[in-house]
Formats: C-alpha cells, sequence, structure tokens
C-alpha cells in the first residue's frame, strides 16, 4: 500500500466522503452467530451517531472515553480526551497524545491517577467471552 505512506493518515477516512450517504440501518445480531443455549442479554450497539458530522452539522455528541479491545493480538486501548491507554497481555500503557502523538513515552508511573481511572472503564466495560479472550489489567 505505497499510497498509504503518501497520506495524511490522522485524518479519519469518511472525511473524504464529500456527499450525503443514505440512511443504514444495522439490526441486533442473529443469535445464530452464539451457541444454541446462549441469549444476548447486552445491547452491543450503545455508540453515538456521527452523521451531524458527516453533514457538516452542529450538535454532534461526543463520548466521554472510548474502549476497544483485539483478542487477536491480547490488546485493550481507552480513549479519555487528550490520554490514551494501551493495555498488552496485561500490562497498561499510558500516553498524553496532546505532547506525544507517536506514542513514544509511557507514562503510566507518572499519571497513577489516570491509570487507575482507565483501568476502572475496562472492569466496566469489558464483556467476558469464551470467544475473545484478553487480559484485563490488574486493578489499581
Amino acid at each position: 500500500m505505497e499510497w498509504l505512506d503518501k497520506q495524511d493518515t490522522n485524518q479519519p477516512f469518511f472525511g473524504i466522503f464529500t456527499y450525503t450517504l443514505p440512511h443504514a440501518e444495522l439490526a441486533q445480531p442473529d443469535d445464530s452467530i452464539f451457541d444454541s443455549n446462549e441469549k444476548v442479554t447486552m445491547d452491543y450497539f450503545d455508540g453515538i451517531s456521527f452523521v451531524p458530522t458527516l453533514l457538516s452539522k452542529d450538535g454532534q455528541q461526543s463520548h466521554s472515553y472510548l474502549y476497544w479491545e483485539f483478542e487477536e493480538t491480547d490488546q485493550i486501548g481507552v480513549r479519555m480526551g487528550d490520554w490514551k491507554m494501551v493495555v498488552q497481555k496485561g500490562k497498561p500503557f499510558l500516553y498524553n497524545l496532546s505532547t506525544d502523538l507517536h506514542e513514544d513515552n509511557d507514562i503510566s508511573t507518572v499519571h497513577p491517577e489516570i491509570v487507575k481511572q482507565m483501568v476502572d472503564i475496562i472492569y466496566k466495560e469489558h464483556t467476558p467471552s469464551k470467544y475473545f479472550q484478553v487480559t484485563l489489567p490488574n486493578k489499581q
């Protein structure tokens, strides 16, 4: 992907669209993707629409934090304002993106209160699964 090296990858991909996207409707996943005895008990679609941003309108809502997991690499991420914490195999790494955009300097020992707050978010948001397993950090 040679073209990717020449692009500004800090810009969101959807930002290149200049037309209005048609209305799309998302449905709850079919229970057939789970074991026949398992039932979905949570609403996994708790997102906020970014349509106002796509349409250049005011009033875009935002989350107080973002949370994600990558089972394939045993990583968890939390983004809260300028703070970003990446947990790799249970070990937290904290970055302040306003001063360290490339995530070169782990400052988790300098800001244990931020690490604790983000670890609390992980324990709030994580859903245990036998299919997608990640190593949680130690509670602070």
